[in-house]
């Protein structure tokens, strides 16, 4: 508000006074009635205080002095000083710890913010998450799909907005984690959702994905390699779920799963699935297992069993361990379990 006296003069609230403030302002009050307290009086009835307030204090048997009192280093300092010695100050190393610290910083960064919720509304609020983080997103009734230009902008509303729903997400290729997806919660039109590539969709994410959003019915989940058969198995929660999009994905029984969930949704539809590839290793595993020496934990790891009571693992329930056998399906010894 401008001032109708001076031309150019803008009215300025007080001053707003924090709390570290008041406690320091308290601290300095309480500091200087001790020092009150410690005035020596002249014959003239003058007062005096000491320079320094440890004057004052009676000083201390050397036996009883602490480390700060007599100068020496802090133990904590000289302890921290001695476990810097045992640490691996590799490149390598410090490479995983710098990672391993962005991933925390992301699993933070990512957290659900309780007043962008409640100023925006959880579509409004969800946009904003998304396509600041790379992705796009699709209203109800509304052909564009908002996302990020060259220089890093969008645009979008910065207040809660009536009848606005976000009815399609392609956050391929982002850096989206379990921690994020709890942004999508209360997204009732959400129909479509593109997870394609993402580094850090597992199998958590997928479960957690099941039992967030009910109206989901096309998802695409193509290239993430974290995900198993098994966290597959947590879209059966997902009553109204109609395509789903496997391609790319090389983990093990990823066809068995892919049927399964066909017959627990009668109206799902999965894509990108070699079924009968799925069927050749499902026929050569069950093969194997008729073996009479080779016998299977509760992983799913199958073993070969010498004359010496000796294991050797032949099919390993990882991606990477494919089953060895030979052409006839008879196992090939490759590894000794200790």
């Amino acid at each position: 508000q401008t001032s109708s006296r001076s031309n150019g003069w803008v009215h300025k609230w007080p001053r707003f006074k924090r709390w570290q403030e008041m406690q320091a302002a308290h601290a300095e009050n309480v500091l200087e009635k001790e020092r009150r307290q410690n005035f020596i009086k002249l014959p003239t009835g003058m007062y005096i205080t000491p320079e320094r307030p440890d004057d004052l204090n009676p000083k201390k048997a050397p036996a009883d002095m602490t480390r700060k009192d007599t100068g020496q280093l802090p133990m904590e300092l000289l302890t921290w000083h001695t476990q810097m010695r045992y640490i691996d100050h590799s490149l390598d190393n410090v490479r995983r710890y710098k990672r391993y610290k962005s991933f925390q910083h992301m699993q933070y960064d990512q957290r659900v913010i309780p007043e962008r919720l409640l100023f925006l509304g959880a579509d409004l609020a969800a946009a904003h998450f998304l396509v600041h983080r790379g992705a796009a997103v699709k209203f109800v009734g509304d052909d564009v799909w908002y996302k990020k230009d060259k220089y890093n902008r969008y645009s979008l509303p910065g207040r809660k907005v009536d009848n606005l729903f976000i009815e399609a997400i392609d956050a391929s290729g982002t850096q989206i984690m379990f921690e994020g997806l709890e942004n999508l919660e209360n997204l009732e039109h959400l129909r479509l959702l593109r997870l394609a590539n993402c580094e850090f969709i597992d199998d958590w994410s997928v479960g957690r994905i099941g039992g967030l959003l009910p109206n989901l019915e096309m998802l695409d989940l193509s290239g993430n390699h974290r995900i198993s058969a098994k966290g597959l198995m947590g879209l059966k929660s997902s009553k109204k779920l109609k395509y789903l999009r496997l391609e790319g994905m090389d983990s093990r029984n990823i066809g068995k799963s892919a049927i399964l969930l066909e017959e627990t949704l009668p109206n799902l539809t999965v894509l990108g699935v070699d079924y009968e590839q799925a069927f050749k290793q499902v026929e050569a595993e069950n093969r194997l297992l008729e073996q009479e020496n080779v016998v299977q934990d509760g992983r799913g790891n199958a073993f070969l069993e010498d004359e010496n009571s000796r294991l050797f693992l032949v099919m390993s329930t990882s991606s990477d361990d494919k089953a060895v056998t030979d052409d006839h399906d008879n196992p090939i010894m490759t590894s000794t379990v200790r």
